[in-house]
């Protein structure tokens, strides 16, 4: 019974089993979600994510921090009493002082410019899709004024024609019906 009871606490049955059945995150796997989400401005709190499962981790990089698991509310010492904790409250403290501190130079999530990665159209290249991008007000002649980062990358296939006779440059394309379509998607893949 009291199990049940710390359970209806922790938000349901189905997040404490979930909680129960997960194996606690270390640092290292806490960083690499961090890195994937690009959130290195956003700290670990190593001691209260180690209770967290890798979804709830990827959702709170993912969203600035801003989406925490609906039972952290809860404190952990409510299931403490009607299990045995993963982690001990030693571990996580001990994790905790060892954490290396945020720098004070990385921009926070709400300065950090959007990133994009433009690809341009058939028989075309980076430079229109440039010029296109100046005209949606994404990007910038000078890419400090710009309002995203805008990454460029030129198609693998060359082509006899533009699609307009004013384009400068090698007409560029990500497929061609004699290459198969997997030597496009290498190249975006490679370029990640």
């Amino acid at each position: 019974q009291q199990r049940r009871n710390s359970v209806s606490h922790y938000g349901g049955a189905h997040n404490i089993n979930a909680w129960l059945t997960t194996m606690p995150l270390d640092r290292s796997t806490l960083a690499q979600l961090q890195s994937e989400a690009l959130a290195d401005d956003l700290e670990i709190d190593e001691q209260r994510m180690c209770k967290w499962n890798e979804e709830d981790v990827r959702n709170y990089f993912e969203s600035g921090g801003k989406q925490l698991p609906q039972w952290d509310n809860t404190p952990i010492v409510s299931i403490s009493h009607a299990v045995a904790p993963l982690v001990s409250p030693a571990q996580c403290s001990a994790a905790v002082a060892s954490a290396p501190s945020p720098s004070p130079n990385k921009p926070t999530a709400a300065a950090r410019k959007p990133r994009l990665l433009c690809l341009h159209g058939s028989a075309s290249n980076t430079e229109a899709t440039m010029f296109q991008m100046i005209i949606l007000g994404l990007h910038d002649i000078d890419p400090q004024n710009s309002k995203c980062d805008c990454d460029f990358l030129e198609g693998p296939h060359v082509e006899a024609a533009a699609f307009d006779s004013q384009l400068s440059g090698e007409a560029r394309s990500w497929y061609i019906s004699s290459q198969p379509l997997e030597i496009g998607l290498r190249t975006i893949v490679e370029h990640a």
